[in-house]
């Protein structure tokens, strides 16, 4: 069962490492969409921690990442694009 989640991370070398971020982000096999730099929301049947682990190679240790499981209940202001992702997509 896929389940929903928010990917938060700042990079200390944010535009030679997010081109990599994303590539992997959007091989974990399912729905997503980036609302922002740095923030992913995806679909996926991987857990926190296997989601962590694929994207654990391309962080060095001044790097922070968090990933959330998140339930469909959310707001907040976007461009309704996104809104109409996550409503079809992601619940």
């Amino acid at each position: 069962m896929k389940k929903s989640y928010i990917i938060n991370y700042e990079l200390t070398n944010y535009y030679q490492k997010n081109k990599q971020i994303e590539d992997i982000i959007k091989e974990l096999g399912g729905d997503y969409v980036c609302p922002q730099p740095g923030t992913w929301i995806i679909k996926t049947r991987l857990d926190p921690i296997q989601i962590t682990e694929e994207l654990k190679p391309v962080f060095s240790p001044q790097d922070h990442l968090l990933v959330f499981q998140i339930k469909n209940n959310f707001w907040g202001l976007q461009e309704e694009g996104v809104w109409k992702f996550i409503r079809r997509y992601i619940f």
